[in-house]
């Protein structure tokens, strides 16, 4: 059996053992032939291609091209419909007002938890946002919030307070529709 084997451009040898004894059969020496001039040339043209490549690669490193642009979802002047972001406890609270919201030309969206809220600031462009000061985490979650999106309006709801619930949709309306 073939234990161990090396070749070298010219010469490749080979060290058989015997499994059994453990001793060394035979080792066999093999003399490569010399390459052809076919092999010469191409051997040849392809160190060539990979000087070139190298040299383009070293190239690229030295003057490397302009990260590509990030496409991020920002409305326009032209879209003039209002967006609002109701972070709600109990989603049923806030799911009656957004068909009624949609019908007034305003695009409204509900989430439940704070992660779900941060993502959907940042996907849904919200131009006001809306928290439940029953939520178990309130005081945080307005902190971060208000930390992470400082041009974004905040109302606090709740059974007293600023903005109360049931929601009156006139008065998310009107808020929805204040000039930022």
């Amino acid at each position: 059996m073939g234990l161990l084997y090396r070749s070298y451009p010219l010469i490749a040898w080979t060290v058989t053992a015997s499994i059994a004894t453990g001793a060394i059969a035979y080792i066999a020496l093999h003399v490569a032939p010399p390459p052809s001039a076919a092999d010469v040339q191409r051997l040849t043209a392809e160190l060539q291609a990979a000087k070139h490549t190298l040299a383009d690669l070293r190239a690229r490193l030295k003057n490397p091209p302009a990260p590509p642009r990030l496409s991020i979802n920002v409305r326009t002047a032209s879209e003039s419909r209002p967006r609002i972001l109701l972070y709600e406890r109990r989603r049923g609270t806030a799911d009656t007002a957004i068909p009624k919201l949609r019908q007034r030309g305003i695009d409204a969206e509900v989430v439940e938890r704070l992660v779900d809220a941060a993502d959907e600031i940042h996907r849904f462009h919200p131009d006001a946002l809306f928290i439940d000061s029953e939520l178990p985490d309130f005081d945080n979650a307005y902190e971060m919030l208000a930390q992470q999106n400082a041009k974004l309006p905040i109302y606090v709801t709740g059974r007293s307070g600023p903005v109360v619930r049931p929601y009156d949709i006139d008065e998310l309306t009107a808020i929805a529709r204040r000039p930022v």
